[in-house]
């Protein structure tokens, strides 16, 4: 598949080949050579997000944690519509989270800590019918949690909104997700 190339041109200068990442370290591919998993974590990488990891039909888990990273996340992201886990914590990531991460419906795990998002949580996350972690901690959100039980989805198991800068109370709704545990 092509996918190498797309590797490639989003993380240029770690070593990873154009044309047979799959045996490069943080990254898993499937029998057809596609990319399945990116583990890019603590690898001192900046500048902003590569789009062009949009392009990745196939790809199940992105992790990219724990690096220099800053901007918006591109619209691009939201176009991986096979994406499970998507670990974008302790980087310098701003703004609003982009409503293009509301297309991604198979995702079990988002993790957006750490960063300088700010504004409300998404409306769209209560629409992830899959998402089971959901950890929005450290970061610079704010306004109310609305009281609706469409504010978060009733797949979460783990939710962690802790150090931002919500007022009020944190709504009944809450209580209603019968499978939280954290």
């Amino acid at each position: 598949s092509s996918d190498c190339a797309y590797v490639y041109a989003a993380f240029p200068s770690s070593g990873i080949s154009s044309s047979s990442c799959c045996s490069s370290s943080g990254i898993t591919c499937d029998s057809s050579g596609y990319v399945t998993g990116i583990s890019m974590s603590g690898k001192g990488l900046t500048g902003n997000l590569p789009s062009s990891l949009g392009s990745l039909s196939r790809l199940q888990t992105l992790s990219l944690a724990s690096n220099s990273y800053s901007g918006n996340v591109p619209d691009a992201i939201g176009s991986i519509s096979t994406l499970l886990d998507l670990d974008l914590s302790s980087n310098q990531l701003v703004g609003d989270i982009t409503d293009a991460l509301g297309k991604l419906s198979n995702l079990e795990t988002l993790n957006l800590s750490g960063n300088d998002f700010v504004g409300s949580i998404p409306t769209w996350v209560g629409s992830l019918s899959n998402l089971q972690t959901l950890n929005l901690a450290s970061n610079g959100f704010s306004g109310t949690i609305t009281d609706s039980s469409s504010t978060f989805p009733s797949s979460l198991t783990s939710l962690d909104l802790a150090s931002n800068s919500f007022s009020g109370s944190l709504p009944s709704a809450v209580g209603s997700i019968t499978g939280l545990t954290t």
